[in-house]
């Protein structure tokens, strides 16, 4: 169980119930409505059986085990808004394997609202690479090759588009000619794109584009 944390903890242990910070470890997720958290979305990679927080309240309320399919978190506002469904996203994630990104190689600015290391966690979750970008950055291969590697570039072939996760905050739209510039160097496609590109991506399970998810100099100008 993840996103649960009170001075109630030793009572869900007695229930079986153990609060983890791990995604890798989260079996239930609670939450009392669908946010775009690292801890949620990290966890959603893993297809956990999602569950209202009152699920967890009312196991405390009544000291005892209850049954999960009576909790499922629906909010149908929040769904509409971010233009996906929970079921199907859980679904997807299922058949994902962790697997969504394997091929994709993101950057990302330092200074990027919510902080380098939780865009990171949701990038590997779902099995990309993604690395701090401070005006310069390796563009060979990062990750130890495994004996897996051959199979998986079968299904998912590194990707020609190399990212750039960034604001729009004039130190950060100043690194974006030396990312472009580094990225053509080694023959492949530089894409800069905002946080909602990765987030849409992530709860959705499921490879989106939008041009809005990409930003330039003109966009910043004219905004």
């Amino acid at each position: 169980m993840a996103l649960f944390t009170n001075v109630y903890q030793r009572q869900l242990r007695e229930l079986g119930i153990a609060v983890v910070s791990d995604a890798k470890k989260c079996t239930h997720l609670a939450a009392p409505s669908i946010v775009r958290t690292p801890k949620f979305v990290n966890a959603l990679a893993y297809a956990p059986v999602i569950v209202n927080v009152d699920y967890v309240t009312q196991c405390l309320a009544k000291n005892q085990l209850l049954d999960p399919a009576d909790f499922p978190l629906v909010d149908e506002a929040a769904e509409k808004k971010l233009d996906f469904s929970l079921e199907e996203a859980r679904a997807r994630a299922r058949d994902n394997k962790n697997k969504l990104l394997r091929g994709y190689r993101v950057c990302c600015v330092e200074t990027i609202r919510g902080g380098f290391d939780a865009f990171k966690s949701i990038v590997e979750a779902n099995g990309g690479e993604c690395t701090l970008f401070r005006g310069r950055v390796s563009m060979n291969e990062s990750r130890p090759r495994t004996d897996s590697d051959e199979e998986d570039e079968e299904n998912h072939p590194v990707r020609k588009e190399v990212y750039l996760l960034t604001g729009v905050a004039p130190e950060q739209v100043k690194l974006w000619p030396r990312f472009r510039q580094m990225v053509h160097d080694v023959g492949k496609v530089p894409r800069i794109v905002n946080v909602n590109w990765i987030l849409d991506i992530a709860m959705s399970q499921e490879i989106r584009w939008k041009d809005e998810y990409e930003v330039n100099e003109q966009s910043v100008n004219n905004g």
